[in-house]
Order: structure tokens, then sequence, then C-alpha cells
């Protein structure tokens, strides 16, 4: 596949850019993180403590979601 020696290998982990590659690539994990388990403590919540028509629509919209990598075609 890739024939990389060890100086190579070396030579990529000190390369700056693979640096400023880990860091944007950490940055942007991290707050892709955040925002979803803020919207989903937020939406989780709302649903929970509220007495809103509908109720159960919106459990079952927020549960498809963990449902559908579970179905094959």
């Amino acid at each position: 596949f890739l024939n990389l020696g060890q100086v190579d290998i070396a030579r990529i982990f000190s390369s700056p850019y693979f640096i400023t590659i880990i860091i944007n690539t950490v940055t942007v994990t991290l707050t892709a993180t955040i925002i979803s388990v803020l919207l989903a403590f937020i939406s989780a919540w709302f649903v929970a403590r509220s007495n809103i028509k509908h109720k159960s629509l919106l459990v079952a919209l927020f549960t498809i979601p963990m449902l559908i990598p579970s179905i094959k075609l």
C-alpha cells in the first residue's frame, strides 16, 4: 500500500503542517461534540419537562436517528 520508512514517518510527525492538521481536527471534533450534546440536552429537557401537544411524535423523531444505522438494506 504505502512504502513509508521510519524516516518518512518521523518527517511527517515533525512537520508543522501535520501539527496544524491535528489541531484543526481536534478543534472541529470538540466543537461539534459540544454543540451536539448541548442541543440534545436542551431538546431532551424540553420534551421531558414540558406539557406540549404531540410529545410522543417528538420522542419518536428524536429516536429515529439512533435506529437508522441498524437498518440494513
